[in-house]
């Protein structure tokens, strides 16, 4: 992606930040980082004659997101949902989940799945859902092939906003 595109959309995803998305973003100390290096890069001029943009922010910005960062990095994450679409226990439930998981995969390639093992039963997960109609929604769409599927709270890990 160009520079110029990067900037743009980290300023925009920063600006349409809120509440708790805004205190997710900075969970990652990449984030921050890519922070600072948005600001300087706005600040510096382009060369191309098109400007300069001047920001004059209060330092304790900063200071927040490096707060909010701690603050997630301490809670493992930023709540959120997760469907449970799989949960069996027994000899063969392990050989069970995966073939679940592959019947997933082939009919929802994009949508991630994580898999666990809460003695004595192993259990698969799908999806990252900021809210509950989200995921709710999701669940929907799949109750055709996963009718016993339904909705979780789960920690979330925060979106890389630097790529």
């Amino acid at each position: 992606m160009k520079p110029g595109r990067l900037n743009f959309l980290l300023l925009f995803i920063l600006l349409g930040l809120s509440g708790n998305s805004f205190r997710a973003a900075a969970q990652d100390p990449q984030v921050a980082q890519s922070f600072h290096k948005f600001l300087d890069t706005l600040q510096a001029p382009s060369g191309n004659g098109s400007g300069t943009i001047a920001i004059r922010q209060d330092s304790r910005i900063v200071d927040h997101i490096i707060s909010f960062n701690e603050t997630f990095n301490q809670k493992k994450g930023i709540p959120g949902y997760r469907i449970l679409i799989f949960f069996a226990s027994g000899r063969d439930a392990r050989a069970k989940m995966r073939a679940e998981n592959d019947r997933f995969v082939k009919l929802y390639e994009n949508v991630l799945t994580y898999w666990d093992y809460d003695p004595p039963y192993f259990k698969i997960y799908v999806g990252d859902f900021h809210t509950r109609s989200e995921a709710e929604k999701f669940k929907q769409e799949i109750m055709g092939h996963f009718p016993k599927a339904f909705v979780r709270p789960a920690r979330l890990k925060v979106p890389d906003l630097t790529k």
